[in-house]
């Protein structure tokens, strides 16, 4: 390596290495370990008896299923295509959650978090292909125990678009990721693919490497320039 480089070299080196992302484990994140059981291709969360049947037809009991890892409140799984007119997903994942008025959520604890780290979640995010009153017009937010980390009002006909939140830090630990829907009444969002995704938070030290070493190459091509 020509000594010249050295230092600017390792200070970007350095800088690089302070941005590797780490991906925590959620379990599920794409709803696809638990088939809809039901007939419709959809089922909400079971109130009285999750037999596809019940006061709120069809249902089902997800938050006891092996695997899940969620847990539903006012809300459930739909297949694509199916009569509650969600985006088309083919090709992106198999199942997704539904968010239905203002009393639906899906939750989960993650562990692995750490105070050092900055941290975003990504999730696709659709609304309901229909008119109004069953209508796609859904607020939906992003909690991290029950802390608003950010907002996204939808419209119908919103395609599925991946999206990825503010960024949040927290203590080090497990923590709950809720998303819910805000908004009262017969308004649908959808969600998958759910990741929560860590970078390091560089060192003051660290940026006075990286601009040392950037300096550095200035001087370099500013001396190049005048030879």
């Amino acid at each position: 390596m020509n000594i010249k480089f050295a230092f600017p070299t390792l200070a970007l080196l350095a800088f690089a290495g302070t941005c590797s992302a780490d991906t925590l484990n959620i379990v599920n994140g794409d709803f696809s370990a638990v088939p809809v059981a039901c007939g419709t291709g959809y089922a909400y969360q079971t109130f009285d008896g999750g037999d596809c049947s019940g006061s709120t037809a069809p249902e089902q009991d997800f938050n006891s299923a092996s695997g899940i890892g969620w847990t539903f409140d006012g809300s459930g799984i739909t297949d694509p295509a199916t009569s509650f007119n969600p985006p088309d997903f083919a090709g992106l994942f198999t199942q997704a959650a539904f968010l239905q008025g203002s009393d639906s959520s899906i939750s989960q604890s993650v562990d692995g978090f750490v105070d050092t780290e900055t941290y975003t979640a990504s999730f696709y995010l659709g609304s309901r292909y229909n008119n109004p009153p069953t209508d796609g017009n859904q607020t939906v937010s992003v909690l991290i125990d029950n802390v608003l980390i950010d907002q996204y009002t939808l419209t119908s006909y919103t395609p599925f678009e991946l999206i990825t939140t503010d960024l949040f830090t927290v203590a080090a630990g497990s923590h709950t990721l809720t998303i819910e829907g805000s908004t009262d009444n017969d308004h649908t969002a959808f969600v998958s693919d759910i990741s929560l995704t860590g970078s390091p938070t560089p060192e003051p030290a660290s940026f006075v490497l990286i601009g040392g070493g950037l300096i550095g190459l200035w001087s370099i091509g500013k001396r190049k320039r005048l030879a």
